[in-house]
């Protein structure tokens, strides 16, 4: 599971994948990324979250509250402007009280893509 569902009043969008889809799944369209509630079965509509909500991941070290977070696709981690990979789609903002220094690493996110709100 790459972002775990914490709460929240996401917007969801229809999705019909080409491939499997597990549930967490953060899918990126184009510059945004999507996440999957429920697993997704290839050529079978489903549904993404498009904004909204805050999302549990793994994060790296420079992340902290407040701060802008972006997708890394290839790692599968919430990163900041300094260590995302050139290209990475905006996700959101880290939520308050977040620092990805915790012990297990993981960090909650307002789901934002490009500063969009709920």
């Amino acid at each position: 599971m790459q972002a775990k569902f914490r709460h929240g009043n996401p917007l969801m969008v229809d999705y019909t994948p080409s491939g499997a889809v597990a549930a967490g799944d953060v899918v990126v369209i184009g510059s945004v990324p999507f996440v999957a509630h429920n697993a997704i079965a290839a050529d079978k509509l489903g549904a993404l979250a498009a904004r909204g909500g805050v999302y549990r991941g793994v994060g790296t070290n420079g992340v902290t509250e407040g701060e802008e977070v972006f997708w890394d696709d290839t790692a599968n981690t919430f990163e900041d402007a300094n260590t995302a990979p050139s290209g990475s789609p905006h996700f959101g903002y880290a939520c308050p009280g977040q620092t990805a220094g915790n012990p297990t690493g993981e960090i909650d996110v307002i789901h934002a893509p490009n500063g969009t709100t709920a």
